[in-house]
């Protein structure tokens, strides 16, 4: 066993020698140097994802795909003007009842879309999304009465949406659309504009009657427009139409919106 020991010397002054400007510093210094560092872990844990929208859309559901969708156009309308007027709303969610309060207060400065008369008869449609998170009841649209001749229409209508908590607390929460058109008795109604209010945040009310003390809301209406391609929740769910029920029927609704605000444009 000595024999090897002398040989391994024998090869490391040889390599020094050769080699002068390197310089062999023992093992244990080398091991110190690497486990110095406190602030800096040996094994990286993932992180949690806090947020949904990190996810692929791929990976997504698609109620999350519809929130993500509909956080994107109120996004978006928070930066425009009220090119169609505009609407004031109240909400408050009364978690004892289990629904959402949606009051519908009044339009201002909405266009004049009757010739004839140079005023418009402006009603109001609420929508609840994304489905689920409402027990089903999305799909049922409510509407207000229409106000004749009117451009400054005075609603000041309740409606009762029940829904599951988490459309209140939940980042993937629920949204309210509100869409407000122009009754024709001989034609088909135009549109007037849309608006879409997020609802994680709403305040909570332990009445119906407390809601006239929650804030008052003011919506842009705006005519919508098909989404860019760059709008990853949309095609994706364009892509599940196939196969899903759900992806279909909101994917339709939209499309039908897209046309009616087109035709307004042109």
């Amino acid at each position: 066993m000595a024999a090897p020991r002398r040989r391994i010397a024998s090869l490391a002054d040889i390599h020094q020698k050769e080699n002068p400007t390197l310089s062999l510093e023992p093992l244990s210094n080398l091991r110190e140097e690497s486990f110095e560092q406190p602030d800096c872990p040996l094994v990286l844990k993932p992180k949690p994802l806090r947020d949904f929208r990190s996810l692929p859309p791929g990976q997504m559901e698609t109620r999350d795909l519809i929130s993500l969708y509909w956080q994107d156009v109120a996004a978006a309308q928070s930066l425009k003007e009220p090119e169609r007027g505009s609407l004031t709303v109240q909400l408050g969610y009364n978690a004892a009842k289990g629904h959402i309060c949606v009051k519908v207060l009044e339009g201002q400065n909405l266009p004049a879309l009757d010739d004839l008369s140079g005023k418009s008869d402006p009603y109001v449609t609420v929508q609840a999304f994304p489905f689920d998170v409402f027990e089903g009841s999305a799909a049922k649209i409510r509407t207000t009465a229409t106000k004749r001749r009117d451009l400054r229409p005075v609603f000041m209508e309740m409606f009762r949406i029940r829904c599951r908590p988490s459309a209140i607390t939940h980042d993937k929460g629920g949204a309210i659309l509100f869409t407000c058109y122009d009754y024709d008795f001989l034609a088909r109604d135009d549109m007037i504009g849309e608006a879409v209010h997020l609802l994680p945040g709403t305040n909570e009310v332990k009445n119906e009657s407390e809601v006239d003390c929650c804030d008052v809301i003011t919506l842009p209406l705006l005519l919508p427009s098909q989404p860019s391609c760059s709008s990853c929740a949309y095609a994706e769910l364009e892509r599940r139409t196939i196969s899903d029920e759900k992806a279909l029927e909101f994917i339709e609704s939209r499309k039908k919106a897209f046309k009616m605000a087109e035709n307004e444009r042109s």
